[in-house]
């Protein structure tokens, strides 16, 4: 083959490469600029699935970071936006609400469970490995509650324990002290 050949094939193999990368590039964007709760169904009546996973977190998501691995939570806006979606869309017949979740801020759980709450179509919960706390609170407005006999449900709300060392105290002479550093800190 003579030189002039190979600048041919080399040409032409770095231009397939470049179209490739195109197309390659081009899916990429467009899968990144895809929102999920916008795509309808293919054929007929749907079922939705809106997640609350992680710990709840009251507004909007912040912008992605690329940097971070933190997975950013359940933002009640976003979770209240995507059931308001579910909740307009004809096709959409039942809403799954996909619970896997430690809880979080009090009010962002319950700004989700109102929303659940004004729901028009039937919603079902569908617990995770875990769905404690707020995760749990968000689900009790629903119709049903599915669970695994290993999804870690409890607590709605704080527990708290307190020892009773009255007696104790008593006996060896244990007072308390209050340390202010103001006259009016204490009452």
């Amino acid at each position: 083959m003579t030189r002039k050949s190979w600048y041919w094939i080399i040409g032409l193999a770095l231009a397939g490469l470049l179209v490739c990368a195109a197309f390659v590039g081009l899916g990429l964007w467009a899968a990144s600029t895809m929102d999920r709760t916008d795509r309808g169904p293919a054929f007929g009546d749907a079922v939705a699935i809106v997640r609350v996973e992680g710990v709840i977190l009251p507004g909007e998501a912040p912008a992605p970071n690329p940097f971070s691995a933190d997975s950013g939570g359940a933002f009640s806006q976003e979770v209240i936006e995507n059931l308001k979606k579910a909740d307009k869309d004809d096709s959409v017949k039942a809403v799954i609400l996909f619970v896997d979740s430690p809880g979080g801020s009090v009010f962002a759980s319950d700004e989700i469970y109102l929303q659940i709450k004004a729901m028009n179509k039937p919603i079902i919960a569908a617990m995770g490995s875990l769905a404690a706390s707020g995760g749990y609170y968000v689900s009790a407005p629903t119709q049903e509650i599915w669970a695994s006999p290993h999804t870690l449900t409890c607590s709605i709300g704080v527990i708290s324990q307190f020892l009773n060392l009255e007696e104790f105290a008593e006996e060896y002479g244990v007072t308390a002290v209050t340390v202010k550093s103001g006259k009016f800190k204490d009452t």
